[in-house]
């Protein structure tokens, strides 16, 4: 997969389409151009096959590097990959966002009649 562009321009492609999507959403233009939301919802679809080929090509490749255990050693690739960046934005998020963002959005958790349980560290919502 050292030739990628036909992938490249795909995922172009899904991008421009959810931009405009966007952009009409916000230019208010959405409501006369009804198709608009159409070509968002292409955009989105053609992304996650995108990205359902590029992670089938990346375990393809990976089987011929594999001592024997891909999706163990796949799984642990991508979450040494993911979870960095997204424990960094919720650190970056609750750090902004303060303690009384957390605690209003608690109470009213609370009055919307959902239960909070609790064990240890660990918190749940029923």
């Amino acid at each position: 997969m050292t030739d990628s562009r036909n992938l490249d321009f795909l995922r172009s492609v899904a991008v421009l389409l959810v931009l405009f999507d966007h952009l009409f959403m916000a230019a208010g233009l959405a409501d006369r151009y009804p198709f608009v939301w159409s070509m968002g919802h292409l955009g989105v679809l053609m992304f996650f096959v995108h990205t359902s080929l590029v992670l089938m090509l990346s375990l393809e490749r990976s089987e011929e590097k594999s001592s024997g255990h891909l999706f163990r050693d796949f799984y642990i690739r991508r979450a040494f990959r993911i979870y960095p960046l997204s424990i960094a934005c919720v650190v970056l998020v609750s750090a902004f966002a303060g303690r009384e963002f957390v605690l209003r959005a608690y109470r009213h958790a609370a009055e919307s009649g959902y239960r909070f349980y609790s064990y240890g560290d660990c918190m749940w919502i029923r």
